[in-house]
């Protein structure tokens, strides 16, 4: 059996094999054209392929003691609890409901009522946006309250759904906002990584605490005048604050840089803090200069050139 080439292939052979379904094309293609955050749309296809890690699936793998909602406490935790049948998913449906909100195919099952919401007609051209957030937070808030703080769970989940919905349907569709126009005060900045100029390498860097100070982490991508891979980093940095984590992670990306040879490096952050420092010593914070020190030490080093700016996220 052939492809529409004409030519035989691994995919024809398996087709031949696994005879074809008819819901093979709706079962998770549709997924990546849904309008809502990657993550969501990620989180989607996990759920359609029961990929999720509820207490019936952590049950089923011998991770958890019992299957039932930690909850409610009274039913087995599947995804259709999760998202429709206990008590606080209800309470977030009905409250959106009672603000006009209401989600199509009540009995149907799981996959169909995910599908029909997200793809069918609804009398609000945002729907599909706002009820797979809505799924999306359900998932969410479900596991801050049982392995992390409740504290991040919104007393008013509602009133959070709202607010959330408002920002992504903003960021899909600014042109609908004025806010976002010249009386607004605002202007729109398209962000894109640019190719430099040739010769030159550009290093993008990253650093981030939770907490101030806190557990943090940071990384970085070089990359060649072609837009071309050439080596990347992530390090776990234990506890300290956001701005050190910054300058840590330009620090980290110089040291590699150096060691592979690199001519011409342009270092791009998106910490305007850190860029004034590593272009004004006046900027320096005591608690910052040993390592700010070791990264003007390597940039001005001979051997290579050197420039750093900020960019935006």
């Amino acid at each position: 059996m052939a492809d529409k080439s004409g030519k035989f292939t691994i995919k024809s052979a398996v087709r031949l094999i696994r005879a074809p379904s008819a819901d093979e094309g709706t079962l998770w293609n549709w997924v990546w054209k849904v309008r809502v955050p990657e993550r969501v749309k990620f989180f989607l296809w996990l759920s359609i392929h029961g990929k999720i890690l509820t207490n019936a699936e952590r049950y089923r793998r011998k991770l958890a003691a019992s299957p039932q909602c930690a909850i409610c406490r009274s039913k087995v935790e599947d995804l259709d609890h999760v998202f429709r049948q206990c008590p606080k998913a209800k309470e977030v449906w009905w409250g959106l409901q009672s603000r006009g909100l209401r989600y199509r195919a009540e009995n149907a099952n799981l996959q169909d009522w995910l599908y029909t919401n997200s793809l069918g007609d609804h009398e609000d051209p945002k729907w599909q946006t706002k009820f797979l957030l809505t799924v999306w937070y359900l998932w969410k808030w479900r596991c801050n309250f049982c392995f992390a703080d409740s504290a991040d769970v919104p007393r008013d989940k509602c009133v959070f759904l709202i607010k959330r919905f408002q920002e992504v349907v903003q960021a899909q569709c600014p042109e609908d906002h004025p806010q976002n126009s010249e009386n607004g005060g605002r202007q729109e900045i398209w962000v894109r990584w640019t190719v430099p100029e040739g010769g030159w390498y550009i290093l993008n860097t990253d650093g981030a605490a939770k907490g101030n100070p806190g557990r943090d982490g940071a990384g970085g991508v070089l990359r060649g005048d072609r837009g071309e891979w050439i080596l990347g980093f992530a390090e776990n940095l234990g506890v300290c604050s956001s701005v050190k984590a910054e300058i840590r992670a330009i620090l980290r990306g110089l040291k590699l840089a150096k060691a592979g040879l690199v001519p011409k490096l342009w270092i791009q952050a998106d910490s305007n803090v850190v860029v004034r420092m590593l272009t004004n010593a006046k900027e320096w914070h005591p608690e910052h200069s040993f390592i700010l020190h070791q990264c003007k030490q390597l940039m001005e080093g001979g051997g290579w050139e050197v420039k750093i700016s900020h960019c935006l996220r």
